[in-house]
């Protein structure tokens, strides 16, 4: 771990005691209490894009985006989240992936028990075992409720989306089987941030999932989201890519954006907004 990495996640850990002191972060800002998991029906709208042997930009939130690519079978996910946590959380469940057969990665994210921990710790790089150490090993239940949101504790019994496929047994084996040869990279930016990546200079990827990242843009972002797509995020496309993106309730552009063509998914109707590349069929 460099000297730059510990500075970063001392600063990390720095935050998760005054969030458990009672630090209320600005919503917008970089760390923030994070989902432990999707409040997405990804089960619904992945199997879409047949993402098998592609390459795939997504969101990270709460690593759920990325293991369910890796189980659809994606060549490549690259992810990105300008909350610390967001990574610290992906990691960890890759790494419990790794490390627990289906009956123990269950609990452990209801419990975080020390007995599951120790198991997966192994599978984990300096800089998370580093971060976990603390979040487990030094908080108790109630602490760590404040770090990281639960979706399923705030939504009414019954309209909660189904879990991830990931969770149940033959699927979880279909994503224990691929965990090692999908490969991930997690990068910490906003949307807004994404084009002066350096690690993406040149990326073109099949599929973009932004999820319903528009809900962290502010209201005057927002309105442009879709003018900022075809312009800044188009470009990280492959000739015949599609991006995807749930529709912002006050986007002003998107009624004269002749390139979105809306889609439905299961029998929720998640409301989408997809924008396929224009291509020279010459």
């Amino acid at each position: 771990m460099s000297t730059k990495e510990k500075r970063q996640v001392q600063e990390d850990i720095r935050k998760a005691k005054r969030i458990i002191e009672g630090w209320i972060p600005n919503f917008g800002g970089r760390t923030y209490p994070a989902f432990l998991q999707t409040n997405e029906p990804l089960e619904q709208y992945y199997p879409y894009f047949a993402l098998e042997g592609k390459s795939v930009l997504s969101v990270t939130g709460s690593g759920d985006q990325v293991l369910e690519a890796i189980k659809e079978g994606v060549a490549e996910v690259y992810a990105f989240d300008q909350n610390h946590f967001a990574s610290h959380i992906a990691n960890l469940k890759v790494a419990s992936v790794k490390a627990l057969p289906w009956w123990d990665f269950v609990p452990f994210f209801r419990t975080f028990d020390t007995s599951y921990y120790h198991r997966v710790r192994p599978f984990l790089n300096e800089i998370e075992s580093y971060f976990w150490d603390f979040v487990i090993e030094e908080t108790t239940p109630s602490q760590r409720e404040k770090l990281f949101r639960d979706p399923f504790t705030m939504y009414p019994s019954g309209t909660y989306p189904q879990k991830d496929k990931y969770f149940y047994p033959e699927q979880y084996k279909t994503l224990q089987e691929r965990i090692s040869y999908g490969s991930y990279h997690l990068l910490t930016c906003s949307l807004h941030q994404l084009p002066k990546q350096t690690v993406l200079k040149n990326k073109t990827f099949d599929v973009i999932l932004l999820s319903n990242i528009y809900d962290w843009l502010g209201t005057e972002r927002q309105k442009n989201f879709y003018s900022f797509i075809d312009q800044e995020i188009s470009p990280f496309l492959t000739e015949r890519g599609i991006c995807c993106a749930y529709l912002p309730i006050n986007c002003n552009d998107r009624i004269d954006s002749k390139n979105f063509e809306e889609v439905y998914f299961g029998d929720n109707k998640v409301h989408f907004y997809t924008y396929q590349k224009k291509y020279n069929n010459n």
